[in-house]
């Protein structure tokens, strides 16, 4: 529990209830000031400390944060008031943008991504200056990349739970031309590794694909809905476990070759690398910015508490990326993680007597996570899969092998495609991996579901 009770974990709490309970009213901003008033009242009266810290100071950091957190809110609201097409939507046939996230496959075929709108037009050929953000379908699919400029021939329509504005992409395909020169090498370079990955040949390099770099275009379509139903559709959604994995190979080899310290920071570089590779994504960003933090704290000889790296994370991002504050993948994704520093030691021991040493881990693991995460999967999706903490203990592994031994096999393909051999004996382990992953995940997707679809 002492993690817990630092000023850095309160802010970061604070912060979160002040920002997610903001609709309610101004409840929270009152509390605040109660907070504050009453640390402050606290100091005088010098009160005993609590874990090495004065209360007081705990009961500002923790108003402070949800100060904080209200006006967050107040920030973002008015950054939705500031949203306008410019023209009536209705009469919008032309969109001008910036893709803000690299295209996905859609279920109905085709593909889709985020863009931030500046300019439309109408059929009469008027122009007008617009701000707000939509989801564009393209039904011939392509691909677009995070900092593509396009046109988009296409109309507004209303859709989804939020009420947000859709654009049914038709005709020709978008014309897209990177925004800068970083874009373009980005997107270059993503494209050479897609060409490596599928000199791979078989249905494990669209996997490989999917789980190195987050592209689905060469992903098996049965084999998603396979992971979907099992519960396991966050393994194939590119996240902090991903960079994680990465990471933990890199380091592995450079450690021995530079020392810790410097074996450390170039893991880190390798990391920033990564991170501007497959775009700013809630997850990806979480995971880099606690391994950031961590390798700080340990070069400053300080052995930093998961609950602290998670908080430090938090709030960077809170200022770095307001708006990903409400979206459900850092939701998820901060509640997944806080899950399994708060519960998993304490499932852990509760397991000890019925579940064999080598399931206790990944198992107390997987239960935390899901017991984090269920309300608000609730909440979004009106679905939860048991299934899913089971499938995640079994494939979590064999998904690591699988991923620690497609990095090297890439990187053959990619700088040795005349070691044959080798090759082929990176493709002969990614074959059964795959029937393994493609087994498990069949098994568990015959589970039902918790609230339906």
């Amino acid at each position: 529990m002492h993690a817990l009770i630092n000023p850095v974990v309160l802010v970061s709490a604070g912060l979160a209830f002040g920002f997610y309970a903001y609709p309610a009213g101004f409840l929270p901003l009152c509390l605040s000031f109660a907070a504050a008033s009453a640390g402050i009242t606290l100091s005088a009266l010098r009160l005993r400390r609590a874990a090495g810290y004065p209360t007081a100071l705990l009961v500002i950091a923790a108003a402070a944060g949800i100060f904080a957190g209200v006006c967050l809110g107040l920030y973002l609201r008015s950054l939705e008031f500031s949203r306008y097409w410019g023209l009536p939507p209705e009469r919008v046939v032309k969109l001008e943008g910036r893709v803000i996230q690299d295209s996905r496959p859609s279920r109905s075929g085709g593909a889709g991504f985020p863009v931030r709108v500046h300019r439309v037009r109408d059929f009469h050929g008027n122009r007008a200056t617009a701000r707000t953000d939509v989801w564009v379908l393209v039904p011939g699919g392509g691909r677009y990349f995070w900092g593509d400029v396009l046109e988009i021939d296409g109309r507004p329509s209303a859709g989804g739970k939020d009420g947000r504005f859709f654009v049914y992409a038709g005709g020709s395909p978008p014309h897209s031309t990177p925004a800068s020169r970083f874009y373009g090498l980005r997107a270059g370079i993503l494209r050479r590794i897609g060409e490596v990955t599928g000199t791979l040949g078989g249905p494990w390099a669209g996997l490989l694909a999917a789980l190195l770099l987050g592209v689905r275009e060469d992903l098996d379509r049965e084999l998603a809905e396979v992971f979907r139903r099992s519960g396991a559709a966050h393994i194939l959604a590119l996240s902090g476990m991903h960079l994680g994995l990465a990471a933990v190979l890199l380091r592995f080899f450079l450690r021995p070759l530079f020392g810790r310290g410097a074996g450390d920071i170039l893991t880190l570089v390798f990391i920033v690398a990564y991170v501007l590779l497959v775009g700013p994504l809630p997850s990806i960003l979480r995971a880099a910015l606690m391994f950031a933090v961590y390798i700080l704290l340990r070069c400053l000889g300080r052995r930093p508490e998961g609950m602290t790296l998670l908080s430090v994370s938090f709030l960077v991002m809170s200022v770095l990326r307001t708006e990903d504050l409400g979206s459900p993948s850092f939701i998820l994704s901060y509640l997944a993680i806080a899950g399994i520093i708060l519960l998993s030691r304490r499932i852990r021991r509760l397991l000890i007597p019925v579940v064999p040493e080598p399931l206790l881990s990944p198992l107390s693991v997987s239960l935390a996570a899901q017991l984090a995460v269920s309300p608000v999967l609730l909440f979004l999706f009106g679905a939860i899969h048991p299934a899913g903490v089971l499938s995640s203990v079994f494939l979590g592994p064999i998904i690591a092998i699988f991923l620690w031994t497609g990095i090297p096999a890439c990187a053959v393909a990619g700088f040795a495609p005349g070691a044959s051999i080798l090759l082929q004996g990176f493709q002969f382990v990614l074959k059964y991996l795959y029937t393994a992953v493609t087994m498990i995940a069949g098994f568990f997707a015959r589970f039902p579901s918790w609230g339906g679809g």
